[in-house]
């Protein structure tokens, strides 16, 4: 309690796909390539273009997050909250 979130950077993360989800479009995910299956990441309240490297496909990008544990419609899974995106 009261200690910041640890940051993880993930570098060199090929983006497969970045799509805007909400009813307002106000939140985005973004898809990463690795073997297995993709990894999700999100970002809520934000737009690709708020970030210090605007996330497209096809892209390698490194990515600032941290961890977090959801259960959204039931479904527990880990996944990352992106923090900032960049060269």
């Amino acid at each position: 309690m009261g200690n910041p979130k640890p940051l993880f950077r993930i570098v060199n993360a090929p983006i497969l796909k970045v799509k805007q989800f909400g009813k307002e479009k106000n939140h985005m995910e973004v898809s990463f390539d690795r073997p297995g299956k993709p990894l999700k990441a999100i970002s809520f309240f934000s737009k690709p273009e708020q970030f210090s490297v605007e996330p497209k496909a096809g892209l390698n990008v490194s990515v600032i997050g941290t961890l977090e544990k959801s259960n959204f419609r039931g479904f527990p899974e880990l996944r990352l909250r992106i923090v900032d995106i960049g060269a």
